[in-house]
């Protein structure tokens, strides 16, 4: 179970794979690693999931009590994290992302 803080109020998240990418980091591949704070449009927080899920080199954790998603990024090369940037702009059930971490191992 992961914790974190988001507007005051504490999220309660299940992160099944957060140790894998941190092992991934560790053993120095670079690669773009991003993660987001995913909000759904109205109502859409079971269609983003699935939407999110669907996508390459995606990774969705939700959380339990707040209705946003966890968006975990993992692309080989920017040439794939640009077109990914483009595919998640084109997601209707998507209102907006907010980035939480950032490594392009540079």
């Amino acid at each position: 179970m992961f914790f974190s803080s988001f507007n005051g109020t504490i999220l309660r998240i299940r992160a099944g794979d957060i140790p894998v990418r941190i092992q991934r980091i560790q053993k120095g591949k670079s690669m773009p690693v991003f993660s987001y704070l995913a909000y759904p449009a109205q109502g859409a927080k079971e269609t983003l999931l699935a939407d999110l899920s669907a996508l390459d080199h995606c990774e969705v954790i939700p959380s339990e009590n707040e209705k946003i998603l966890i968006l975990v990024t993992d692309t080989p090369d920017e040439e794939k994290e640009k077109e990914l940037q483009k595919k998640l702009k084109a997601l209707k059930s998507l209102e907006s992302l907010g980035m939480t971490f950032g490594h392009t191992g540079e």
